[in-house]
């Protein structure tokens, strides 16, 4: 009865419990954190409403403990059932019942639904399984929206007899927009997506100045990139591949380590890949997490999570995390850096189980991640220092107009330099011969053809080698 009820939304996974006489449907699902309890509670009690023999009654039972809130939300018995004043008994009726666990940390505390229906009373009615899948559809909808915007000035827009609460896609937009503010205000950088009319973006070798790296360039497309862009063809592999039941059913990673020396293009690979992908980029600095006030690192870093989740899929990029979750080898590590680790962990864990997720996490001391946290990435891409070949071609994007043996001069001259040295070093000599030029040392000021010559990039190498 539960297929193609809700308008198309998945059916949560149900059971059958059975002993002696009584037989009941029982299914129960996840109302992940940043849901809110209220906007839940209203369409819990909306849905078993429609779904009742009594439109617009609702029978609700509530319980209040240090451990956990409840509210349960039946249909009204029939005429004379009960006497009047006192709470009629659940039992035979269809029941959806919310718990809400109480936690310091509410916003990675998640609350449960259970629906249930006693069999011996009448089957699962279209209504009822309609009432679940709305439910069920409205929470996994919701991980993505800001609990502040998500409902206010919304109400008019509900239809209960459609399958509960509809949301217009201007009121979706509107948080999304929130959600971005929001970030920014904290300090991390959003880079957002090309817009819908944009030029088509080729899904692989569209790698801008991020010139060598082939190898490297290789591994993130096929680990990352087309993972996003063709998810139902890893998970048709998967599928086919693995014995039903033995864990994740997708190939698709939720978190990727990008690990090697600073300046080695990390960053700026995932800047390509996301704008190749079509999805926002959110870039966390370290420095927009940490503070000197105990408890709030963890808490921003729970925040920015929650933000992240309310975008329609985006990519969540953090720097530097060895910052953030160093090894805890030998009981030395710092009792707020372990509340930080703990909710990194418990938010990547958490991505198992939401779709479009992914988070890259940067690190130039792969070694000084805690063992828990590097056992949490799915795949790890090493960002090498670049070889001579690789050099050259760094050089080639950024004096384009010396040649083949130039650039390889080059190359022999800056060994050790990862592609931002060489693009300092680059930098320099422009700006050394700009001034030259002004000064009128190196000809006339308007001849537009006059360009650093290899002299001036070599000893700009030099100089770049003397101050690292």
């Amino acid at each position: 009865g539960a297929q193609g009820a809700g308008r198309g939304a998945a059916a949560p996974r149900a059971e059958l419990r059975a002993s002696g006489a009584l037989c009941a449907l029982s299914c129960r699902f996840s109302l992940p954190a940043p849901c809110g309890a209220d906007s839940a509670v209203i369409e819990a009690a909306a849905a078993v409403s429609g779904a009742s023999e009594a439109p617009g009654r609702t029978v609700v039972t509530a319980y209040d403990s240090n451990v956990a809130a409840q509210v349960a939300f039946s249909a009204p018995p029939t005429e004379g059932a009960a006497p009047a004043g006192e709470a009629p008994a659940p039992a035979g009726r269809f029941t959806l019942s919310l718990f809400f666990p109480r936690s310091n940390a509410a916003s990675s505390a998640d609350g449960t639904v259970e629906a249930y229906k006693d069999l011996s009373a009448g089957d699962l009615s279209r209504a009822e399984a309609e009432a679940i899948c709305s439910v069920h559809a409205g929470a996994r909808r919701r991980t993505r929206e800001r609990h502040s915007s998500r409902w206010v000035g919304d109400f008019g827009e509900w239809k209960p007899g459609e399958g509960g609460a509809q949301r217009s896609e201007r009121a979706v937009v509107g948080s999304q927009a929130e959600a971005m503010r929001q970030l920014e205000a904290m300090g991390a950088r959003v880079f957002k997506r090309p817009p819908a009319d944009a030029r088509e973006s080729p899904k692989t070798g569209d790698w801008g100045d991020l010139a060598g790296y082939d190898a490297v360039k290789r591994q993130v497309e096929d680990t990352v990139l087309l993972a996003i862009t063709s998810p139902e063809t890893y998970a048709d592999i998967a599928r086919r591949t693995r014995r039903a039941g033995s864990g994740k059913d997708s190939a698709v990673p939720r978190a990727v380590l990008f690990e090697g020396p600073p300046g080695t293009g990390k960053t700026t690979a995932a800047r390509v890949m996301a704008t190749a992908a079509k999805v926002d980029l959110v870039y966390l600095p370290i420095e927009s997490v940490l503070s000197k006030w105990y408890g709030e690192a963890e808490k921003q870093l729970a925040k920015t999570f929650d933000l992240v989740e309310q975008l329609e899929q985006a990519v969540l990029f953090i720097d530097e995390i060895d910052a953030l979750a160093t090894s805890r080898g030998g009981g030395e590590m710092h009792e707020a850096t372990r509340r930080v680790l703990s909710v990194l962990l418990r938010r990547l864990d958490g991505l198992e189980t939401r779709e479009g997720g992914l988070v890259i996490a940067a690190t130039n001391r792969k070694q000084d991640l805690d063992a828990a946290l590097r056992s949490r990435f799915d795949a790890a891409v090493c960002f090498d220092l670049p070889s001579s070949a690789d050099r050259a071609k760094i050089f080639a994007v950024y004096a384009q107009h010396l040649s083949d043996d130039d650039w390889r001069l080059l190359a022999d001259a800056s060994q050790s330099f990862a592609g931002r040295d060489i693009r300092k070093a680059c930098e320099d000599a422009e700006r050394r011969w700009a001034a030259a030029m002004v000064r009128g040392e190196t000809g006339s000021a308007d001849e537009g053809d006059l360009l650093p010559p290899l002299g001036s990039y070599l000893e700009a190498v030099r100089q770049r080698k003397e101050t690292r």
